[in-house]
């Protein structure tokens, strides 16, 4: 159902490129075959700037995407958008290899987790996140001997948080926190 709305989509935005070479060539009735493949070209060219299609490898994200699964995702690159709470987004880690995971906490916050919970003060309030995408029974638990982390971690400036779906057993934290110019995409569809 999402690839049928993307797709429709494309379809859109192929017939306004279409209309505009029309305009442009003054044809009012006769649509030429060049016209249609122009068009088609402009559009390719432009998604492969704005988009990437990428295969989700891995269990990680269950049971909200599963392996296997194609993901549509919006580039990054030309924009420079800032993401929110919640948004899965492939991102780049330092080794050079490509994730997938979900934003949960933003710039300039703190995070705390106690007994699987996961709290966050974001220099207005402190409040415990609750996060009904998860897997059942996921708990999130720092990689301290006990789980827990005992004072608050700061997100930094310009980094996100960003976990899997799936979380079973201890993070290190600090390994999670990634740079915003490590995200490469917001994941528009998959299924």
């Amino acid at each position: 159902m999402l690839y049928l709305s993307f797709i429709i989509k494309l379809v859109m935005i192929a017939g306004i490129f279409i209309k505009i070479l029309l305009l442009i060539n003054q044809v009012t009735l006769v649509v030429t075959k060049k016209i249609w493949i122009l068009g088609f070209i402009i559009v390719a060219i432009l998604l492969s700037f704005f988009f990437s299609i990428s295969k989700v490898s891995g269990t990680s994200m269950e049971p909200n995407i599963k392996n296997g699964t194609m993901a549509i995702f919006f580039k990054n690159s030309f924009f420079g958008q800032n993401f929110n709470r919640g948004n899965i987004v492939l991102y780049q880690k330092p080794d050079g290899s490509d994730y997938i995971g979900r934003i949960v906490a933003l710039p300039k916050e703190s995070i705390r987790f106690d007994k699987g919970n996961f709290y966050i003060n974001n220099n207005v309030q402190k409040y415990k996140v609750e996060e009904e995408y998860l897997a059942p029974d996921s708990k999130t638990y720092d990689n301290t001997e006990d789980g827990n982390s005992l004072d608050w971690i700061s997100v930094g400036e310009y980094k996100y948080l960003i976990l899997p779906d799936k979380r079973n057993g201890k993070f290190n934290i600090e390994n999670q926190l990634i740079n915003k110019s490590n995200i490469r995409g917001d994941v528009l569809t998959h299924g």
